[in-house]
Formats: structure tokens, sequence, C-alpha cells
């Protein structure tokens, strides 16, 4: 399994690749500075592929790691050149993060050229607003319940919880773009706190540069942010420009620390970011706040009335549905012996939309391509 998931990452970066070429040539004049990233991580695809193969399952998750990482870096690159205000990157940092995972593979091989266990493996990953092409089927009744959370009147937080894979970030997105939510908050704001976002910053990231990327949001120039300096005036400028009509902000993907080694809790600097977006000044101009988290600890930061357990799919069609709507992503029709798979597939996702939609595209592409 772990061979098929890498074929399949590896020609996903192929696609990828493909995609960032094209996007090259119709560059526009304002991106002049943005690097051609196509050839560099072509490169680095073929350094990855190259590598001896290993049997060592830390071995394989490092390669894994690097994959993911590459298409990450591609999707910022397609972000900036596309002028999006939620790119996580800017553009001087995009050759600096490809030089960087170029010396960790070339110096992360042994005498045998393969990769060396990794101390702590992390995968690389982080959220925005758009939606995947495929639907996450089974949500109906829990998009509506959402519906009803954020439309009703007065300012409101809502906690959704859940494990990994159970579709948090999916129900969010599903929230922030529909249609009548859409209609009634005239400012929204997506802001994806995941702790893997770390490996792509500089630094860690303050209560400070949370304000900055809301800024960002709001459709501010990285010009004028940068000069604004001081919490206060950072704070004046967010408040100032939430107060002009109701808003919705998507606290995304919250993680939890020890507190002197013992208790759990959230994060400091995003309990801050909290407490200023639900400070009296703010919350009587009818805004929403979704935070989604794997951690109960949330309740904290919430409070047990707006916390709202998300469980895994009952609903095996849905889980199904999902697993095929995956494969028609890529603009392909599910062959028709997918469907002599389909009592193992739906066993195995444990009712997890995004198991569904993984293991969709690796029996997928192990049809495809048959040992």
């Amino acid at each position: 399994m772990d061979d098929i998931v890498e074929e399949f990452l590896l020609e996903k970066l192929d696609k990828e690749i493909d995609g960032a070429r094209e996007a090259e040539k119709k560059k526009p004049p304002t991106c002049n500075k943005l690097i051609s990233i196509h050839e560099e991580c072509q490169k680095l695809r073929d350094l990855i592929a190259g590598k001896k193969p290993a049997t060592g399952a830390a071995v394989k998750e490092t390669r894994r790691e690097k994959l993911y990482y590459l298409l990450n870096l591609i999707e910022e690159w397609h972000e900036l050149i596309n002028n999006q205000p939620r790119a996580l990157l800017s553009v001087d940092q995009i050759p600096s993060k490809l030089k960087q995972v170029r010396k960790e593979l070339e110096d992360a091989t042994d005498s045998h050229s393969e990769f060396k266990q990794p101390s702590s493996p992390e995968v690389y990953r982080w959220s925005c607003h758009a939606m995947s092409l495929a639907k996450t089927r089974g949500f109906e009744d829990k998009l509506m319940i959402m519906e009803r959370l954020l439309l009703n009147k007065g300012s409101k937080a809502i906690g959704i919880v859940g494990v990994a894979g159970v579709g948090k970030t999916a129900l969010s997105q599903q929230a922030y773009n529909y249609q009548p939510v859409q209609e009634h908050f005239l400012l929204r704001i997506w802001l994806c706190l995941s702790k893997q976002q770390k490996e792509l910053m500089p630094a860690e990231l303050s209560f400070e540069d949370r304000l900055k990327m809301m800024l960002s949001c709001l459709g501010f120039e990285d010009q004028v942010i940068q000069k604004v300096a001081e919490k206060k005036l950072l704070e004046v400028a967010v408040r100032r420009h939430l107060s002009r009509g109701r808003y919705l902000i998507v606290l995304d993907d919250v993680w939890t620390v020890k507190d002197n080694g013992k208790d759990v809790v959230v994060e400091k600097e995003i309990q801050s970011l909290f407490s200023f977006l639900t400070d009296p000044h703010l919350s009587r101009y009818d805004g929403a706040i979704i935070v989604s988290s794997r951690s109960p600890e949330l309740e904290q930061m919430v409070g047990a009335k707006n916390m709202h357990w998300l469980l895994p799919l009952a609903d095996d069609e849905s889980c199904w549905d999902i697993c095929t709507d995956s494969i028609k992503e890529d603009g392909t029709h599910p062959p028709q012996n997918l469907e002599k798979l389909k009592g193992n597939i739906v066993k195995n996702c444990d009712g997890l939309p995004l198991m569904a939609k993984m293991l969709g595209k690796i029996a997928h592409h192990e049809l495809k391509n048959p040992s």
C-alpha cells in the first residue's frame, strides 16, 4: 500500500508540475519577481523518485513527506501568481523553501543512498476556504444545522470537534461557501491555524502575525500591513473593518499544547485571538466564528454549549459516493471493476470522508497499474 501511495503522489506531482509550467506561460507582468517553480520541482521530484528503494516505514514516510511538501509549495506558488490574499508564503520565500528541500534530500542519505529515518515525521497541511471539486456527501443535515446556527441573530461561536479525517474542514468550507451564508455575512475570513504551518513559516506566528493575516484577507496590501508594527494599531485596524457589517471568521484546525507539561490547553496565541474576536466591542456587530479542532479541550475556549461533535458517516453509500467522486476530480470515470472493491473500501474507511477519498484514489491507481 505504501508503494501505491508514493506512486500516486508522484503521478499527482507530475500533473501539478505540468500545470505550473502552463501557468508560467500566462504569468502576468506583475509577477515577474516570482520564480519559475516547475523546473526545480521536476529536479526534486526526480531526486526523490531516483532514491534506492527502502523497506523501512520511516524511510518511506520521509519520501512521502517531501512529495506532500512539494505539492503544497506549488499550490502556494499558484496562490501568489493569482494574487490571492490567503497565500502563506511571500515571493522571496519560495526559492528558499525549495533550496531547503534540496538540502534535506541531499543530506538525508546514508552510504546506501537511502533516506535516514526522520526524527519526527510530519504531514504538511493547510486549508483554505475553497472547496474540493468532489462533494463531501452525507453532510446535508449538518449543513442545515450550521446555517441555522450562523444566521441566528447575535454574536456566536461554533466549535466543531472530531477525529482526523471526519470532515471538520469540509463542513466548515461548505458552510463558508453556502449561498445564504455568503449573502448574510458582508465579510468572511478563513484562517488555517494548523500546527503543520510552522514548517512553512520563518518563525513562530504571534498574535500580531494573525492580525496581519486577517488584514491581508480583508484586502490590505502587504506593504501597508508591514508598516503597522504596534499591536494596538493592528487591533484598531481589524476592529474598524470588521465593524463595517456582519462578519464570519473560520479558525480551522486549532491545536492544543501541554501547559507546564501537565494540562492540555489551546495555544495562548490562539486563545488571545479568539478573545479579541469575541470581545464585546466586536460582538455587537453580529459576527460569527467557526472553530474546528480535533481536541475536546476546545471546550475551554468556546464553551460547552457551543461545542458540536462531528461523528463518522453512518451511511455506507455516502462513503462510496465520496470514493467515486474523488476519481472524477481528475476528469476520469471510475473503472467498472472498482465496484468489486466497494465492500472493502467502505469497511476500511471507517466512515471518514478523507479516508474514503484517499482509498478511492489509491484503488483507482492500483486498477490502472496492476502489478
